[in-house]
């Protein structure tokens, strides 16, 4: 896995950190083009992409200064009822209450997980062991939550031959992973 450039490795400590803290199961959360679901059969999906990559240093300075940034889709497949984090089925509300109330549990399972200082350690600790001797740079800074989309409703996911149904969906973001690189 060395040959992998430090964003791959931040979306894989990004999804490894929300399944080890949540208890997700991998057709729950994947790294996914476009954060789409992969599988019908699920209630629900967490998607992660990347989002940004830029290099804030000067031509005379002596580091790279990047700067990362994550996309993170959060699903909520229509055709099946959810259940609240007590375990309470929700079939008797409104659909739209329905979806936005599972989007809004999912959406802060999925904040809380990844701003934390845990996913910077799990980003580190997945670079620190894939990186070539004496080429190590660490995330030196948590990602910050920049907001969600508003809920969407989606038709055709292309990615999993969907054209019928109806999906849930709000995009999140991420931003504020920082790490030097000497050049």
């Amino acid at each position: 896995m060395a040959d992998l450039d430090a964003m791959s490795f931040i979306l894989m400590g990004v999804r490894d950190n929300l399944r080890s803290k949540n208890n997700w199961k991998d057709k729950q959360c994947r790294i996914s083009f476009g954060t789409t679901p992969i599988s019908l059969g699920v209630p629900w999906f967490v998607g992660i992409e990347d989002l940004s990559e830029s290099n804030e240093a000067d031509e005379e300075d002596m580091f790279d200064r990047y700067e990362y940034g994550v996309q993170i889709g959060v699903w909520r497949n229509a055709a099946m009822y959810p259940n609240d984090r007590e375990g309470v089925l929700l079939q008797d509300a409104d659909t739209y209450l329905k979806d936005r109330k599972m989007l809004h549990d999912l959406t802060t399972c999925v904040v809380d997980v990844v701003k934390s200082t845990d996913t910077v350690q799990c980003i580190n600790d997945l670079l620190s062991l894939n990186s070539r001797p004496n080429c190590y740079s660490p995330i030196l800074s948590q990602l910050r939550y920049m907001g969600h989309s508003k809920t969407e409703i989606v038709t055709s996911i292309p990615s999993i031959e969907v054209t019928e149904g109806r999906w849930a969906r709000r995009i999140l973001q991420f931003r504020g992973a920082k790490q030097i690189i000497t050049r």
